[in-house]
């Protein structure tokens, strides 16, 4: 990678962050909330990393909806030495901060964006939110560590937006000749006792991330937790959108044993999230927005671990991603170069469980 400027004296930080504040009246205002949110979870990151005699010196800049230039911002003098840029949202902006980044070499953090191009051809940018096509080995990987007996039921509710997963798994599995079969979830009442191993791991997998096959399938998997012989071992097995149901079905979802993958989860009964969420009512004297994911943590995570890492390691930050070791509140950062001439993408997986007997646990494979 070629050299990006250093801060100026140790411990201090000059960033900068460019988001939609002013949005126009076609886009909701959920949206400006969410950014708004960003913006104060990074406000109490900078909080913590004062207390902790770090300065952060953040500029922040309102670049509005997508159909307006951002080359205005761009060359602002207040960009001239930052070391690190959070933002943009909008792909047309995206591009152009890309443009500038590889022009000043100046880190670009992209938090939102799943699909952003300037990844694979800039080494100034890291990308937070991967693709689930990107984070699939990674999540074949970890599930095999945490089932390394499994038989898998793949449940066809008729949907394949998942198919990519279910795909890379099953080419996973077939190298390992682990068992695999698909039934039907609308006749998985009379079926599904048939395709149990009284050895393996029962591992059930709705091929949909919706929310009208799981509410299907869970009668049929309380079932067969009550009716199943003793020994046998059955878990259901999900997808990020599952935190989102799970206050629908949070009973059923411990009953039937329930895993599912996600890049963020924080649950309010841990003390982490407990402490955020009094330092954010204390600063802002008001609730933080529910959003999967949370913004105010998403902001918080992202400022801490790139703010804290720039102050600790200067211009040696990317030869020290692994090192920095930082306590989030939501998500968790693994960044792994895309190629010799890319930038990173994080590749964090966390998988949560929902055990049968009543508990939480955010499985962590990296500790």
């Amino acid at each position: 990678m070629n050299e990006v400027k250093e801060p100026e004296t140790p411990g201090t930080v000059k960033a900068a962050l460019i988001l939609p504040f002013s949005l126009g009246d076609s886009v909701a205002s959920e949206e400006r909330s969410k950014m708004i949110e960003f913006y104060r979870g990074m406000l109490l990151a900078i909080d913590r990393l004062k207390n902790e005699n770090i300065s952060i010196d953040l500029r922040v800049f309102d670049c509005r909806d997508e159909s307006r230039s951002i080359d205005h911002i761009l060359s602002d003098e207040r960009l001239k030495d930052v070391d690190v840029v959070f933002g943009p949202k909008s792909a047309s902006h995206m591009k152009q901060a890309a443009a500038w980044s590889t022009a000043n070499r100046k880190r670009l953090v992209l938090p939102f964006n799943k699909k952003a191009d300037e990844v694979f051809d800039n080494p100034y940018v890291y990308q937070l939110n991967a693709t689930d096509s990107y984070l699939n080995q990674e999540i074949c990987d970890n599930f095999l560590k945490c089932f390394p007996n499994p038989n898998i039921i793949i449940l066809n509710a008729g949907d394949y937006s998942k198919n990519e997963f279910i795909d890379g798994l099953k080419l996973v599995i077939a190298d390992q000749n682990i068992p695999c079969t698909t039934i039907d979830v609308d006749t998985a009442a009379n079926t599904v006792f048939n395709v149990l191993d009284t050895v393996r791991q029962n591992i059930f997998i709705i091929n949909s991330t919706r929310s009208e096959p799981l509410n299907t399938m869970l009668p049929v998997l309380q079932i067969v937790s009550r009716s199943k012989s003793a020994g046998i071992e059955t878990h259901l097995f999900g997808y990020p959108e599952y935190q989102i149901y799970a206050s629908d079905h949070l009973a059923e979802m411990y009953e039937v044993d329930t895993y599912f993958y996600s890049w963020f989860y924080t649950n309010n009964m841990l003390q982490e999230a407990i402490d955020f969420g009094t330092a954010f009512r204390r600063a802002f004297s008001r609730q933080m927005i529910l959003s999967y994911p949370g913004y105010a943590a998403y902001g918080y995570d992202t400022g801490y671990y790139f703010l804290k890492g720039l102050a600790t390691f200067g211009n040696d930050f990317e030869s020290h991603l692994d090192e920095l070791k930082t306590d989030p509140v939501q998500m968790g950062f693994k960044f792994e170069r895309v190629n010799n001439w890319g930038g990173f993408i994080n590749r964090k997986v966390f998988f949560v469980h929902f055990s049968n007997n009543y508990k939480v646990e955010k499985i962590d494979f990296d500790k």
